[in-house]
């Protein structure tokens, strides 16, 4: 094996070779940047060397090609160091090496923090996708704008709609890709909405109303809710009280809405709520005695209130008869189908909501007869001939009709459906114990109707019932090719069944005799997927039902079990490779002997015909073959064997046979202390072993990874070394124990970093200066310098100097990096101390106060102070306060030791002093004073001269909060001063506050009328409140003897309703003058009480 190495191989190979044997490895690449699925195509130019060449390409994806020139297609991104080894026949190398990048293509994606609002809308829409260099884009915002940057400004949206936004985004090489989202952007107005648990009702009617709104955002909700309920009542908020609705009529309802942005919307529905009464009802019936299955027609009579023709009566009926008519036909027309006898009927009648039922009792009568009756059987099939070749096919029919009262003169007919006469059956007949019941005989195959006429003679009704009845023959046949087969051929079944004209088959189902069936049609193919003896069966059916079924009966026959077998050994190896193939096929026992064996390989050599050893037992060893492989890949040997009735099975084996080629790229210098940077690109069949060596020291393996991540550390460095030779061996095994073996050599670059300098050790007092001199040592040109002097200096150059400012024990460090980026350092603690005091001068600042607070911490050997504050002013306090005018500072501090050593320090940052806060709190009140639970809305008119205004907080008084800047209204409850504050603040942390005083106006006292007339007429029906005044109360009504007639508590569902004129028992109380008490607690939490007389009039 001819060793490799880097950069000194061309020297190598001239002592042994002429310089024209050694070839020449290049190559092109077309595209060298591409997209992911895009073609990279190679072209070959490699020349020189012995013919012929052979290739090896490693496409850095842990891919490989030996073609000449091959096309490549990368499946992800990345940089690809492509590399292809070029192999002359007398076994000389040569590799070279491109990069080729890959580009993923773009996966635009996009989000908006606000996708919905309503118009004009400013939305902003946020690139997330990952940024490249180098990229172009594409917006469109669906509302007529586009933008080709990469993060476009916010865009305008000034009607309402859907809209689709899309983004492109194409690379440097080309890779192009979209995003679309339709109705990403929705822009809508605030929808208001609402439902109610009653549209309709009779009078007096109570409604409950559920807001249904939609804000156009979650981010933009609504905050205000304005109903009218067309009743007088109107209500400020989201969920309203029940409203009372006593009057007769319709009532529109509207609902108007606004969000936190102002968006604001108003829904009317007209006529959403209706009253309505209906005040009397009736209906009649055209004949009130029928015969069954007649038109009987019904007539209501209903008056309703109001009169709307618009509006429509809507009637339910129910006949009493298991079957009902919810239509709303006012004037419905029905037949009794089912039984005789009284039917009540009923009917629900609807309008506006409000219903009503009447029942009429035994209102319909429906006379006999009914006819009906009962098959046996409706299906003969086959029927055998009797003697003298009649042909009877009987059917029994069991009469199960109603007749009629015993007196009646009653007729029954039988008509047969085949031509016959019918059977009459007379009264005299239908009176006995079998009533109508009787059998008839078909002489032919056919379908009949038989049908039943019943004649009432008395009640003058008739009726009929018909059912069918069906003779029919079938008959099932089929064929097969042969009555013996090999197992897993297939066979047709072939169908020739039969059945009468009228009555077609449709049905074919075949029992395999194995626990199979094949339903797929007359004339189905089938293999058997085990051998043996088996009847099939057809059973054939026709669309009436009836059926019949055929047997036949086949053999079926194993097919010897093929089996090819190798060696452990023999199953892979290197090339060339020898094999012996056994023979183990198993003949079943009792079965067709064995006839011969076909071998066959895909190396594209001869097959070979073996012929069976003779058998004594079912299992005997057939005779064994060799076949010599050439060549690397997986080859495949086939086994076919044939018994005497042509029956087949076959047994294939894979032989793998291989050959590693081992190789690898180092760097030519390699640094001391550091991992070998090798590129191992050997090729082989997995699992591939590896083994590396330095210097031939077989015994001694430095890794068996992929590539050795063991950091190489010279040893026995000799003073003043700066360098050592060695080669690196590659040993590549794979699967078979096929070896190839590759060698490089490099060198090592050991560096030393070392200087001198001139400082003492410590010094009692800074400032102190020092020159230092690089005394550093490499294999290669050493070229960077960094030096660190342990109190915050840095310097690259070779020989610098640094002074000491302040006290302190400072360390020094020198770090190399040679021309080959091998590097080293060394590093001395405690180089230099430097004595005097020492500490750590810092300030706060509140921007809020213009006040700076000066300290030291980490405070040593300090014996006093003079702070310097930078506009004239010193101080000598170790910490203190100082409030500083408008301008810019630089304050700053010596340190003094008992030894009278000072020490200057500065102090940072600046001191920016512009202004206060320059905040300002402020707000108006809508109203002042205002009256309880009326809504008051406050306007922010808070300023700042400074910095922008980052929070609002709002207290109300009256347990409410809000953050926002202008918040929503709301309401005091009770007749109290309410304060309201506000305190905002800045991003400085200042803050202001300003407060309001809101008045409560006293309560608001009902006023009640004097008389009422609960009569029913829609009008004035019950003695109520005019508006929701109480939290709580008692009513009491007495009479003129001081009898208490009616009491009652407020109740949240109705907290109008005080008394609609009768007495807790229910009873209509009689006219005249009442005494009555209201007692209660007003909503502004004031108490009532008041006496008075009613007047209540009935008619």
């Amino acid at each position: 094996m001819i060793s490799m190495f880097k950069f000194t191989l061309p020297f190598l190979f001239i002592s042994c070779f002429s310089f024209s044997q050694v070839p020449t490895a290049s190559f092109s690449a077309l595209p060298t940047t591409a997209c992911i699925g895009a073609a990279t195509v190679f072209t070959n130019t490699s020349n020189g060397g012995t013919a012929p060449l052979s290739y090896l390409w490693n496409f850095g994806d842990t891919t490989f090609s030996t073609l000449t020139s091959p096309t490549h297609t990368f499946t992800s991104a990345g940089t690809f160091n492509v590399t292809l080894l070029t192999t002359s026949a007398n076994g000389l190398t040569a590799s070279a090496s491109q990069q080729i990048i890959i580009q993923d293509v773009p996966n635009p994606t996009f989000v908006a923090p606000i996708s919905s609002n309503c118009a004009p809308a400013s939305i902003n829409i946020n690139n997330t996708t990952p940024s490249v260099a180098g990229s172009s884009y594409l917006w469109n915002f669906g509302n007529g704008s586009t933008s080709i940057l990469e993060n476009p400004p916010a865009q305008t949206y000034n009607t309402n709609g859907s809209f689709t936004v899309s983004l492109t985004i194409t690379t440097s090489a080309g890779c192009s890709g979209s995003t679309s989202i339709p109705n990403f952007i929705t822009i809508s107005n605030v929808a208001p909405s609402f439902s109610a648990d009653f549209e309709g009702g009779c009078s007096p009617l109570t409604v409950e109303f559920l807001d249904q709104s939609v804000p156009p955002s979650p981010l933009n909700p609504i905050t205000s809710w304005s109903w009218n309920f067309g009743n007088g009542q109107v209500f400020n908020g989201q969920n309203p009280p029940a409203q009372l609705y006593t009057t007769l009529g319709f009532y529109n309802v509207s609902l108007s809405v606004t969000t936190q942005s102002g968006c604001s919307g108003t829904t009317v529905l007209d006529s959403f709520i209706t009253v309505g009464q209906i005040n009397s009802m009736n209906f009649t019936v055209d004949s009130p005695i029928n015969c069954i299955k007649t038109d009987v027609e019904f007539t209501p009579t209903v008056v309703v209130s109001p009169a709307n023709p618009s509006s429509p009566i809507t009637y339910f009926w129910d006949f009493n008869d298991g079957s009902s008519s919810t239509d709303t036909i006012q004037n419905p027309t029905y037949q009794f189908e089912t039984d005789s006898g009284y039917f009540d009927v009923m009917l629900v009648v609807e309008y506006l909501g409000c219903t009503d039922t009447l029942v009429m009792n035994d209102m319909v009568y429906i006379n006999a007869p009914i006819a009906f009756f009962d098959l046996d059987t409706n299906l003969i099939c086959n029927p055998t001939p009797l003697v003298s070749a009649i042909w009877p096919a009987v059917a029994i029919v069991s009469d199960t009709s109603v007749h009629g009262l015993l007196s009646d003169t009653v007729q029954m007919i039988w008509q047969w459906g085949d031509g016959s006469p019918n059977t009459v059956l007379n009264d005299a007949e239908l009176d006995d114990a079998n009533l109508g019941s009787t059998t008839h005989s078909y002489t032919n195959y056919g379908t009949y109707e038989i049908q039943q006429v019943i004649n009432n003679f008395t009640t003058g009704c008739s009726d009929t019932s018909k059912q069918f009845f069906y003779v029919s023959r079938i008959t099932s046949d089929f064929s097969i090719p042969n009555d013996t087969i090999c197992q897993g051929v297939e066979i047709q079944l072939s169908d020739s069944s039969s059945s009468w004209s009228s009555h077609s088959i449709d049905s074919w189902a075949y029992n395999m005799g194995n626990q199979e069936f094949v339903n797929n049609g007359p004339n189905p193919t089938y293999s058997y997927p085990a051998p043996g003896n088996f009847a099939i069966t057809l059973v054939a059916s026709n669309d009436v039902g009836c059926s019949a079924s055929f047997t036949q009966f086949i053999r079926v026959l194993a097919p010897p079990f093929a089996v090819i077998s190798t060696p452990a050994a023999d199953e892979g190896g290197c090339s060339p490779h020898l094999v012996t193939f056994l023979n183990l096929t198993v003949q079943p026992p009792s079965y067709n002997p064995m006839n011969h064996f076909d071998w066959s390989f895909s190396d594209g050599s001869p097959g070979i015909t073996t012929l069976p050893v003779p058998t004594t037992v079912p299992v005997t060893p057939q005779t064994s073959i060799q076949h010599t492989f050439n060549g690397e890949g997986v080859y495949v040997a086939t086994l076919t064997a044939y018994n005497d009735f042509g029956c087949s099975s076959f047994s294939t084996k894979e032989i793998i046979l291989t050959k590693p080629t081992a190789f690898f790229t180092l760097d030519n210098i390699v640094c001391n202390g550091e991992v070998l940077n090798t590129d191992n690109l050997s090729v082989g069949v997995s699992p591939v072993n590896y083994q590396w060596y330095i210097d031939n020291t077989i015994g001694d393996t430095l890794s068996t990874d992929f590539n050795p991540n063991e950091p190489y550390i010279e040893q026995n460095v000799a003073p003043g070394q700066t360098s050592a030779i060695h080669n690196l061996i590659l040993i590549a095994e794979d699967i078979n124990g096929c070896k190839d073996t590759v060698s490089i050599s490099f060198t090592t670059s050991i560096p030393n970093a070392n200087f001198t300098e001139n400082l003492p050790n410590s010094v009692p007092c800074p400032p102190i200066t020092g020159a230092y001199l690089d005394a550093s040592t490499s294999y290669g040109t050493i070229n960077t310098w960094l030096w660190d002097f342990g109190n915050g200096n840095q310097s690259g150059l070779q020989n610098p100097s640094n002074t000491y400012f302040f006290p302190g024990n400072y360390d020094l460090s020198l770090s190399i990096t040679d021309q080959y980026g091998c590097q080293d350092d060394t590093l001395f603690n405690d180089y230099i101390i430097v004595g005097g005091p020492s500490g750590n001068p810092q300030y706060n600042y509140d921007v809020c106060t213009q006040t700076a607070s000066f300290f030291i911490t980490d405070q040593n050997n300090i014996s006093s102070v003079v702070w310097n504050l930078g506009n004239g002013t010193t101080q000598t306090n170790l910490s203190f306060d100082y409030v500083y005018n408008v301008g810019t500072y630089s304050p700053s501090v010596i340190l003094t030791d008992a030894a009278g050593c000072n020490v200057p320090y500065p102090i940072n940052p600046q001191i920016i002093v512009t202004n206060t806060s320059g905040l300002s709190a402020n707000f108006t009140a809508s109203t002042n004073p205002v009256n309880i639970n009326t809504p008051v809305t406050f306007t922010n008119q808070s300023s700042t001269s400074v910095s922008p205004i980052t929070s609002w907080s709002w207290d109300f008084g009256n347990g409410t909060t809000s953050n926002l800047q202008n918040p929503p209204s709301t309401t005091f409850p009770l007749v109290n001063p309410y304060t309201i504050s506000l305190t905002i603040g800045n991003a400085l942390g200042c803050s202001s506050t300003y407060s309001l005083i809101i008045n409560v106006n006293p309560d608001i006292v009902p006023i009640l009328p004097n008389v009422f007339t609960p009569n029913e007429d829609g009008i004035n029906d019950i003695f109520a409140l005019d508006s929701d005044y109480f939290s709580s109360y008692v009513f009491t009504a007495l009479n003129r003897w001081g009898n208490v007639v009616f009491e009652k508590d407020r109740d949240p569902s109705f907290p109008l309703f005080l008394w609609n004129g009768k007495t807790n028992g229910g009873e209509n109380c009689s006219d005249g003058v009442y005494f009555y008490r209201l007692k209660g607690l007003l909503t502004g939490g004031t108490e009532f009480d008041k006496t008075g007389y009613i007047t209540l009039v009935n008619q």
